[in-house]
């Protein structure tokens, strides 16, 4: 395998991340944990458009001991992008163990199916293949200098998901 094959093969994979890290959607099926320093009223999720599945929420408890919080305490609501986690609006959220770093865990499985993935999200990694092909850096338009070609961006820009700290209680 060549130097040119080798890094060719890393394309498609630095393409998927670039159009993550734009969107803030997962492309493919991922399992994701997000860790939170108290107990909310709400949670975004991050990464979590679309949300396939909510796989658990564990905390420490007072004692230290990793406990599974009970689905009943919590509602999510997939309709959100990102989705998010809510307190029931008759639950009681249990004793944390005292200053303890991220307590709290809310594993999560979120992202497209090939069957799913966009059009233009599948059409802006192949745009970005092309140009990783074509260029080995930024490139300069005129005085601008891009790393991202302007028709990904255009594809990816309706697709963008924002991110929001937690509301605490």
């Amino acid at each position: 395998v060549s130097d040119e094959d080798a890094l060719a093969a890393t394309w498609p994979t630095a393409a998927r991340q670039a159009c993550e890290q734009y969107t803030g959607r997962p492309i493919g099926s991922q399992v994701i944990t997000a860790v939170f320093d108290d107990w909310f009223s709400v949670a975004w999720l991050p990464m979590a458009a679309p949300l396939i599945s909510i796989d658990g929420v564990t905390y420490r408890a007072a004692d230290g001991t990793v406990t599974t919080l009970s689905t009943s305490a919590y509602v999510v609501d997939a309709s959100n992008e990102p989705a998010r986690v809510a307190k029931a609006p008759t639950a009681v959220w249990p004793a944390l163990q005292p200053n303890r770093i991220a307590p709290i865990e809310v594993t999560y499985t979120a992202g497209y199916t090939a069957a799913t993935l966009p059009k233009p999200l599948f059409q802006g990694m192949l745009l970005m293949i092309e140009h990783f092909n074509a260029n080995r850096g930024a490139v300069d338009i005129g005085n601008i200098t891009t790393e991202i070609p302007l028709g990904v961006t255009a594809l990816w820009a309706p697709y963008q998901v924002r991110w929001r700290a937690p509301l605490c209680e």
